[in-house]
């Protein structure tokens, strides 16, 4: 039990108090308290442990929280770092449209699909306070990204708008309203870029100039293509008035050079060689080509021909003189008195009334236009306004046909001419520009030339069959029975009009009868048939049909011709040639029987240049002459690829035809007046000739030394 401490002993002393007051010295201890204080220091332990226990729970769930909420911010990141590659990779327009509506929207689909999946309301707000901050950076690199894509696309929609404003008016270069509305497009597009990039006046004024230029530059040679004369005057306009600067100037004076000296060229030569307009007529002509002129377009050349009645009777023979003044011209013209038959049957009649008073009325004006004019309506252009006959034709149709036909009849020199002063004013500045029309006329002349002696050749064929009795055997007095048939017809109307007159004749004695055999007559076929063994190239051009020899002989003697005109090779001037050539033919590698397709390709561009050499010295060429044709023929010229490089070579004779030259050949319209479709071969043939003129000039030129091409090559 507790013990109370006790002594026996009073302790007395003094005091403050004035009652002193006991006190006893008692531990605790003796009345438990120990037990107590343990107690009671159990219970704060315990109580510290539940404390602890609790933080520590709420450690671990914090903890556990903030790992979660790290995991889904790291989906959220990795999510929105998707969402912005996807718009990083778009552009211009469609970085814009997505930014504007479906990159915020896929950004919060993703935030709130991962905030969804967390286990509590504190990892939600914990993931909260870390996406938002994700979500708005992204926002923000996603609008920089839509900004600048934004800026681009302005940018290039601008541009495109001011290269479709070129490519429209190079696609319409003659029209100017066109292109007023591309340069005011153009410049209102300046305009809007300046803004976006934020250039300076100065810097915008310069962009100006640029864009302008440009589209002046797009527009000259769009035209170059199709009108390259027009596209010249138009360069001159631009550099005047300072639209074109820059490289640009040069761009579009090599264009519009290149242009005029190919396609301009071609042009002139086709006004020139087709008469289109009335220049070459503006003058006095020969009454030679003016005769041809107005003889073909009043009746295709026939003396026989009547035309319709009218108020002044019919027109007669080749020049269509009118019946009522037939007896007034002859008296002006110094001429006989004449029935209308006597007139018909008598060409040389026609001819020699035709020459004086259209050569009366040539020195009277001055000029075949207003010769012409008063030859069909009595009164010169400027007098007879538009009046027109009993077809319905007018005055500025009659000159203007007449001029066609003048102009395709011409004299090479003549056209040449015409061409030169045509090429001179279209383009004062280029003094070579004459040079191209010239070689271009001079190629299309040759062409045109080689056509007809073709066609020329057919015809005679044809009537010459007639005029020998054809199947039937029986023999035509009158034209009308030897043109028969459409072919012959047609044939008869293509022939030259001395070979006409010359045909004439024959029908003449064909109504006479046939010719006996005289002494006479068997020298001159012996004479004939030993040319045609000896000198073939010679009797090729003799005229078997106008002899005076029996029927059965001239046949004999045109079926000969036939036969040796019939096969290039077969033709006696190019087996001559053919011989001289074949040691050069054997160097070559030329060999019929290794390579007929070559061989013969090369035997028909020798025929023609063999043929042109005679055309033009008026003999057959010399051995030598045809060494140089041969020579120039195997001659290697340079050939482009299919990239359009030099870096093979071809003989001359088979120089690929490039496309354009073989539509322009194709075209011709003299093919589709002789009912012809060129072939590959034909077309061939005839660059291969006009190639050689280009580059050799004449065909048996002799060199001084090595062949030099022309200017304009």
């Amino acid at each position: 039990m507790p013990q109370v401490p006790f002594s026996g002993v009073p302790e007395v002393r003094p005091e403050l108090n004035p009652t002193p007051r006991y006190e006893a010295n008692v531990r605790p201890e003796s009345f438990g308290v120990n037990v107590a204080q343990a107690i009671h220091g159990m219970g704060n332990t315990l109580s510290s442990a539940g404390n602890e226990m609790f933080a520590r729970g709420m450690a671990m769930q914090d903890l556990y929280n903030h790992t979660v909420t790290q995991e889904a911010v790291v989906k959220n990141m990795k999510a929105a770092g998707e969402i912005n590659a996807k718009l990083d990779s778009m552009e211009q327009k469609n970085a814009v449209d997505y930014y504007a509506k479906g990159f915020y929207e896929d950004l919060t689909a993703a935030r709130k699909s991962i905030r969804d999946s967390l286990p509590n309301d504190m990892a939600r707000k914990l993931y909260d306070s870390e996406t938002l901050r994700t979500t708005g950076q992204s926002l923000m690199s996603g609008a920089r990204h839509a900004g600048a894509e934004n800026k681009k696309y302005a940018i290039g929609t601008s541009n495109a708008v001011i290269e479709e404003s070129r490519n429209r008016a190079m696609a319409n270069p003659s029209d100017p309203t066109i292109f007023n509305q591309s340069m005011a497009d153009t410049e209102r597009n300046v305009e809007a870029q300046a803004q976006i990039r934020g250039w300076s006046p100065d810097e915008m004024q310069l962009e100006k100039e640029k864009a302008r230029s440009a589209l002046w530059r797009d527009t000259i040679k769009g035209m170059a293509k199709s009108e390259p004369i027009k596209a010249g005057k138009m360069l001159d306009e631009a550099v005047r008035g300072k639209g074109l600067v820059g490289t640009d100037i040069a761009d579009a004076t090599n264009s519009v050079q290149q242009a005029r000296n190919t396609v301009g060229a071609r042009m002139i030569s086709q006004q020139v060689n087709s008469g289109i307009g009335t220049s070459i007529g503006s003058k006095i002509v020969p009454i030679e080509q003016a005769a041809e002129a107005i003889g073909t377009f009043e009746s295709g050349g026939r003396y026989d021909l009547q035309g319709v009645q009218t108020k002044h009777g019919r027109a007669l023979g080749k020049y269509q003189v009118m019946e009522e003044f037939l007896p007034q011209f002859l008296k002006d013209a110094g001429m006989p008195s004449m029935t209308k038959e006597q007139f018909l049957a008598s060409p040389q009649a026609q001819d020699q009334l035709f020459n004086t008073r259209f050569g009366q009325y040539m020195k009277e004006t001055g000029s075949f236009n207003d010769a012409a004019s008063k030859w069909f309506s009595g009164r010169t252009m400027a007098q007879a306004g538009n009046v027109s006959d009993a077809h319905g034709t007018t005055v500025t149709r009659y000159v203007a046909q007449t001029n066609a036909l003048l102009a395709r009849n011409a004299p090479l020199a003549t056209k040449m001419e015409e061409g030169t002063k045509l090429a001179s004013a279209a383009a004062p500045d280029d003094p070579l520009f004459p040079d191209f029309v010239q070689q271009r006329i001079k190629t299309d002349n040759d062409r045109l030339i080689a056509v007809r002696k073709d066609t020329e050749f057919q015809n005679r064929q044809t009537i010459e069959d007639g005029l020998m009795g054809g199947q039937q055997g029986k023999l035509p007095t009158t034209v009308e029975e030897l043109t028969d048939t459409p072919e012959k017809a047609q044939a008869w109307q293509d022939l030259l009009p001395s070979t006409q007159r010359r045909y004439m004749g024959v029908l003449s004695r064909n109504a006479k009868g046939d010719t006996n055999w005289t002494e006479t007559s068997l020298r001159e076929y012996q004479r004939l048939k030993g040319i045609a063994a000896s000198d073939p190239a010679d009797f090729l051009d003799m005229d078997v049909v106008g002899s005076e020899l029996p029927m059965s002989a001239r046949r004999e003697l045109i079926n000969l011709q036939g036969r040796l005109k019939g096969k290039a090779e077969g033709d006696p001037r190019v087996a001559k040639a053919l011989g001289i050539l074949a040691p050069d033919l054997v160097a070559a590698g030329l060999d019929k029987r290794k390579d007929a397709e070559t061989y013969y390709q090369f035997v028909g561009q020798l025929a023609d240049q063999l043929q042109q050499s005679a055309d033009e010295n008026k003999r057959p060429p010399k051995a030598d002459e045809i060494k140089l044709i041969g020579s120039r023929l195997l001659t290697q010229q340079p050939t482009k690829s299919f990239f359009g490089l030099f870096n093979s070579k071809t003989p001359t004779f088979q120089v690929p035809v490039p496309s354009d030259e073989a539509e322009k050949i194709k075209t011709d319209p003299t093919w589709g007046k002789l009912g012809i479709t060129p072939t590959d071969q034909q077309i061939q043939r005839i660059y291969s000739r006009d190639l050689y003129n280009r580059l050799y000039g004449k065909a048996t030129s002799s060199p001084a030394g090595v062949p030099q091409a022309p200017v304009s090559q």
